[in-house]
C-alpha cells in the first residue's frame, strides 16, 4: 500500500523521468535490508554497487530541480520516492519466507487484489 501511494504522491510532485531513475534503486534498498536482516551476506563487489547506487540516489534527491513546480516539492517527492522503494524492498524481502509456504502466483495475486482495495479505500 505504501507503494502505491508513494508513487502517486512523489508523480505529484516530481516529473516521470525522476520516478524512472529512482525506481531501479529498489534492488539496492533490498539488498540493504536483507543483509540487515541476515538474509543475505555481503561481498566486496556487493558493497561497492550498494555504495555506488545509495551516493547516486542521494545526488538526485539532493541535485534535483524541476521546472514546473518549487524546487522544495522536487525534493519532497524524490525523498517521498525513495522511501516508496524502500517499502517496495522490504516487501520483496519479507515475501521471501512466504514463498516457502504459497506459490509465487498466490502471493502476487493477493498483494495486488489487497493493494486495489486499498487503493480505493484511499
Amino acid at each position: 500500500f505504501v507503494n502505491v501511494v508513494g508513487s502517486v504522491v512523489a508523480l505529484s510532485l516530481v516529473s516521470a523521468p525522476n520516478v524512472a531513475l529512482l525506481q531501479p534503486s529498489i534492488p539496492v534498498f533490498a539488498m540493504g535490508i536483507s543483509r540487515l536482516l541476515r538474509y543475505e551476506w555481503l561481498t566486496l563487489w556487493k558493497s561497492l554497487g550498494l555504495a555506488l547506487s545509495v551516493a547516486g540516489s542521494t545526488l538526485v534527491v539532493v541535485f534535483s530541480t524541476e521546472e514546473s513546480g518549487s524546487s522544495k516539492d522536487a525534493v519532497t517527492g524524490n525523498i517521498v520516492l525513495v522511501f516508496q522503494c524502500a517499502a517496495m524492498a522490504m516487501l520483496l524481502v519479507l515475501q521471501k519466507d512466504v514463498n516457502k509456504i504459497y506459490p509465487h502466483k498466490t502471493i502476487t495475486f493477493w498483494f495486488y487484489s489487497i493493494g486495489t482495495v486499498l487503493s480505493g479505500i484511499a
